[in-house]
This record gives C-alpha cells, sequence and structure tokens, in this order.
C-alpha cells in the first residue's frame, strides 16, 4: 500500500497521543479533526489502514468505532522517542552563530565607511539594538543574530586606504586643517619678507 500524507498524518496523531492500545483509542470524529475531510472518507482511509495491518479497531465508545496504531506502522513513522529525538537533532543542527565575531564583523564594516542606519534600514533591526549591540550593552535574539550574520555576510565594503610598505597615510580632517592653516601662516610670513624686501631696496 502506497501512503498518502493524510494516512502518514493520521499514523502521526494516533503516535503521538499515544492511541497505541485497545482500551486508549482515538474515535472517528478525533481523526475527522487532523483529515480534515467528511466522516464516509476518513472512515474509508481508516479501513484501508486497518486492512494493511498499519491501524487496529479499538473498544467501541459508546457506538463509535476507535482506533489505534499497531505496531507495524511503526516501520513507516518511528516510535514517539525517536521522533523526539529527531526533533532535538534538527534542534541541534541549527547554525549557532558567535555573538562576539559578529560584533567584530559588524564595527569593521562600520569602520569601513557603512552608516548604522543603512544596516538598520537593509537588516530590518532597530537602529537602536544594533548600535547597543555593536556597543556591548545588550544581546540580540536569535533570529535577529541570524538576519545580521547572513546580511553581513554578502556585504562586501572594499578597503581603498590600506596603511602599508610605500604607502602614505591619508589624512585626518584635524590634520588637513592644521596643514591649511599652517600653509596659510607661512604664505603670510613670506609676503611680508617680500613686502619688507621690497621697502629697503626702493
Amino acid at each position: 500500500m502506497e501512503l498518502t500524507r493524510s494516512d502518514c498524518e493520521i499514523l502521526g496523531f494516533l503516535r503521538d497521543n499515544d492511541f497505541t492500545d485497545q482500551y486508549r483509542s482515538a474515535t472517528l470524529q478525533e481523526i475527522m479533526q487532523i483529515t480534515k475531510n467528511s466522516r464516509p472518507t476518513t472512515y474509508r482511509k481508516m479501513m484501508n489502514l486497518c486492512e494493511y495491518g498499519f491501524v487496529r479497531k479499538g473498544c467501541k465508545a459508546v457506538n463509535a468505532n476507535t482506533f489505534y496504531l499497531d505496531s507495524k506502522a511503526y516501520g513507516i513513522i518511528g516510535d514517539k522517542d525517536s521522533n523526539a529525538n529527531n526533533q532535538q537533532m534538527k534542534k541541534r543542527n541549527i547554525i549557532s552563530y558567535d555573538n562576539d565575531s559578529i560584533r567584530n564583523k559588524l564595527a569593521d564594516i562600520m569602520d569601513r565607511g557603512l552608516m548604522l542606519k543603512s544596516i538598520a534600514v537593509n537588516s530590518g533591526i532597530s537602529e537602536s539594538e544594533l548600535s547597543r549591540f555593536r556597543n556591548g550593552v545588550d544581546a540580540l535574539k536569535e533570529s535577529d543574530i541570524k538576519t545580521l550574520a547572513e546580511y553581513l555576510d554578502v556585504l562586501v565594503i572594499p578597503r581603498w586606504n590600506i596603511e602599508g610598505k610605500g604607502q602614505k597615510k591619508q589624512m585626518t580632517m584635524r590634520e588637513r586643517l592644521l596643514a591649511s592653516r599652517n600653509a596659510s601662516i607661512q604664505k603670510q610670513q613670506a609676503e611680508k619678507v617680500e613686502s619688507t624686501r621690497d621697502w629697503l631696496f626702493m
């Protein structure tokens, strides 16, 4: 028998709710809430599952038929404990992000010139949360950490002014102002000397 998705949902429902023996079994009405099918369709499905040995009839609830999971079904859907273990394994396999490395990467990107506001707009995380995270005041929730990590991974900002051998360090704004003022003073002094020289030789 080739099981449908609906069949597997029924088997999973019986397993997860411990409908696994004659005395603890599910009514057709309870199963219909899972299948979302009509009573005749659901009953026909249950009869097929019974015929192939995945499900057995349990004790009647008043006049209603009940059904429970047969051990044969565990070969298809696994037992409850193995399902719980699979869920735990999936949780363990979720990528764990290192806050410190992401914080360092964020700081590096900002040092290269990208504004925090732009990062907030593109990542969908508020600017205040990013600022607190960058300064180590607060941590981001797991989903935001994942989003930020993925965004920073695809973001590329080249370094144009790398200090190195044979390269001149770029001047800061303050250094430029001081250099400009010094040049202006030197020019004034040169003009003063020139005018004094002209006066002496008149």
